[in-house]
């Protein structure tokens, strides 16, 4: 992401922790200026601290979860590419786990070897959407879903890569910068991949 791009997301963070922050304000002042002859003022502080940090909790683990679970109204941003191996299907597909893994740790990774693909999965939606792009940390959880199908093909194997965006529902399309960063990232899993299967490890 351009310098420009990536300050106008950040930009767009500080602005939702400005309206959170002057929701805060807003309600302390309310409290000070109508508040309840019946209770304490630090009482009423607090019951407006418990529901600001109740809902703050709430955006976290519940309301934003949801929509990530939610499938996305727009087209996911995607990257294919095809080619051969000399290795069979399960010595090619073990080559993709293994570079993958090398590449990201945390990667999650199944195999269905009868029927030859692989799935693997980077980042979260979830941390995505709350650190926002604009934070190192959001912008390394954008959320990618890849496959892998090989065929045999003689004594080899031919490999079909898909990888995308794994974006649940938003309420607008994804910025341009979104999709560039999807296709950069795709591009150099699917060269690591094909690099991987043109001389892969041994079973076993």
């Amino acid at each position: 992401m351009t310098k420009t791009k990536r300050s106008a997301s950040r930009t767009t963070s500080y602005r939702m922790v400005g309206l959170i922050l002057g929701y805060v304000l807003f309600s302390v002042l309310g409290q000070l200026l109508f508040r309840s002859p019946g209770l304490p003022l630090l009482t009423e502080l607090l019951i407006v601290a418990v529901v600001v940090l109740l809902f703050m909790v709430a955006l976290r683990y519940v309301i934003i979860p949801w929509f990530t679970r939610k499938p996305s109204r727009y087209h996911h941003t995607t990257r294919s590419e095809e080619w051969s191996s000399a290795a069979d299907c399960a010595a090619a597909l073990t080559a993709v786990k293994k570079t993958l893994r090398e590449h990201e740790p945390r990667v999650r990774v199944q195999v269905d070897e009868t029927g030859n693909e692989l799935h693997a999965s980077f980042g979260s939606d979830a941390v995505f959407r709350y650190r926002g792009s604009g934070s190192r940390k959001g912008w390394a959880a954008l959320p990618l879903a890849a496959t892998f199908r090989a065929t045999q093909d003689g004594s080899g194997s031919q490999i079909v890569g898909e990888i995308r965006d794994d974006l649940g529902w938003t309420v607008s399309e994804p910025p341009s910068f979104v999709a560039t960063e999807v296709n950069h990232r795709a591009a150099t899993l699917l060269r690591r991949a094909r690099e991987a299967t043109e001389n892969p490890p041994a079973e076993g």
